[in-house]
């Protein structure tokens, strides 16, 4: 009878969500090892991608009940296709790319960019077999309409006017984004944030952790 129990036990536990059915976000900060990134002002894109991370997860955590990942750590040399394949392998609900560039002016700005091809053959209804392979630059189709859906209320949500004082935030717009493909997440977005010092991105924090919490209340609140 023990041993019964003991291989029923494991193979319930081999098929058994190991994040109790909570919302799985993927941060990829640009840059790795390998890749510096653009120059910013005093240091490059690399470092402070990863710092804004890290502070987005910690954002993220304090809120909800989330398992949240960032998809590298300092000095870790990244592959082609790498993090997409551990972004699918962890069924990521959200994914977010992280970059930044060098803003001459003192607002920071904000854009939002989400995987797109050729809207007439991106957009165009269709069907999906779960059991069939998918070509990585056909990946992003599934959820596209999500991923425009909610990347639209994270615009609207960062354009309000109470904001406007302290950065400006762009339109939505689709585009054939490298770091986006092969990614299946729910709502893929890439975002990129300009800044004249370094620190500046650090007032950003709170605005965009508030602005995926939507995305994620609101993909719960469809799921229920």
């Amino acid at each position: 009878m023990k041993k019964i129990f003991f291989v029923f036990f494991c193979f319930s536990s081999l098929f058994s969500n190991p994040y109790d059915g909570r919302t799985i976000v993927v941060l990829d900060p640009a840059g790795h090892a390998g890749d510096l990134g653009r120059w910013l002002v005093a240091g490059y894109e690399r470092a402070q991608t990863l710092k804004f991370a890290e502070a987005v997860r910690a954002g993220l955590l304090s809120k909800a009940n989330l398992y949240t990942v960032i998809s590298r750590k300092a000095g870790e040399k990244v592959l082609p296709l790498q993090i997409p394949s551990f972004s699918n392998r962890l069924g990521a609900d959200i994914f977010l790319r992280i970059h930044m560039y060098r803003e001459e002016s003192e607002k920071p700005q904000l854009h939002l960019y989400h995987l797109q091809f050729d809207p007439f053959i991106d957009l165009a209804p269709r069907s999906f077999d779960t059991l069939s392979l998918t070509p990585i630059y056909q990946a992003h189709f599934e959820n596209i309409h999500k991923t425009r859906f909610y990347g639209n209320k994270m615009c609207e949500h960062l354009s309000q006017d109470s904001f406007s004082r302290y950065f400006n935030c762009h339109d939505l717009i689709g585009l054939p984004l490298k770091n986006l493909v092969g990614v299946k997440a729910k709502v893929s977005i890439l975002l990129e944030v300009g800044i004249c010092r370094e620190d500046k991105w650090k007032s950003l924090v709170k605005p965009i952790v508030d602005s995926l919490l939507l995305v994620i209340n609101g993909e719960r609140s469809h799921n229920v």
